[in-house]
């Protein structure tokens, strides 16, 4: 059976063992430690982490310094960090049901929008957001090496008005 848990500050061991297993804390952390409105979700079987979600709270800004605002209100979004399901608990519903977590994280912390960015080598995340809905703005990345990865956004707004 499949359990899951959303951790804000304080992640157990074995969450923090799962993220080092793939070299997601690097994407999680800086030299001050975790990530400051880091959220996780972990799915949990027979006391394993068998996947997650990473999300960070913050705010759209147009600029560094320019917050986007609607009607007077700076808006804010959930961003997927990190995701990931273990191969062996792949095409069960696990994803899906990390992603449905997610919107609804960001509902209930008034989030304008849960956005991610996925190179278009993860075949398997893009049918899974397709089919929930998300849309698509495709994009690259040029990391500090120079090397341009191609992929785009996913982006679900979550906001009523």
């Amino acid at each position: 059976m499949i359990s899951y848990s959303s951790y804000q500050v304080d992640f157990p061991d074995e969450l923090v063992e799962h993220l080092g297993q793939f070299n997601y804390l690097v994407h999680l952390q800086d030299d001050q430690g975790w990530y400051r409105h880091l959220h996780i979700i972990a799915a949990i079987c027979d006391h394993q982490v068998i996947g997650h979600i990473a999300l960070i709270h913050r705010k759209l800004c147009l600029t560094n310094d320019q917050e986007l605002a609607r009607c007077g209100e700076n808006l804010t979004e959930l961003f997927v960090q990190t995701f990931r399901v273990n191969d062996a608990f792949q095409k069960k519903g696990i994803g899906r049901s990390l992603q449905e977590r997610a919107l609804e994280l960001a509902k209930q912390l008034n989030c304008y929008q849960l956005r991610s960015w996925s190179s278009v080598d993860k075949k398997i995340n893009y049918r899974l957001k397709l089919a929930m809905g998300f849309a698509f703005s495709p994009a690259k990345m040029t990391l500090d090496s120079g090397k341009v990865i191609h992929g785009g956004y996913f982006v679900m707004r979550t906001s009523e008005s």
